[in-house]
C-alpha cells in the first residue's frame, strides 16, 4: 500500500509526502531496493542531498543493491 501511495504522490509532485510513504514502505519491507531508489530520487529532487546519502548508505549497509 505505501509503495503505491508513494508512487502516486510522487507522480503528483508531492515529493515530501511521497518520501514519508516510502519510509513507511521500508519499515514494512526493509530489503526492497526499489523503495530505497525511490527515496533517494525523491530526496535528490527536493534538494535533500544529505538525506539521500543517508538512505543510500543505509541501503548499502543492508546489501539491498546486491
Amino acid at each position: 500500500y505505501c509503495n503505491r501511495m508513494g508512487k502516486a504522490l510522487a507522480k503528483e509532485g508531492l515529493h515530501l509526502v511521497a518520501i514519508a510513504a516510502f519510509e513507511e514502505a521500508i519499515a514494512e519491507d526493509p530489503l526492497n531496493p526499489f523503495y530505497y531508489l525511490s527515496l533517494i530520487e525523491l530526496c535528490a529532487a527536493e534538494g535533500l542531498d544529505e538525506k539521500a546519502r543517508e538512505f543510500y548508505a543505509k541501503a548499502q549497509s543492508l546489501n539491498v543493491f546486491s
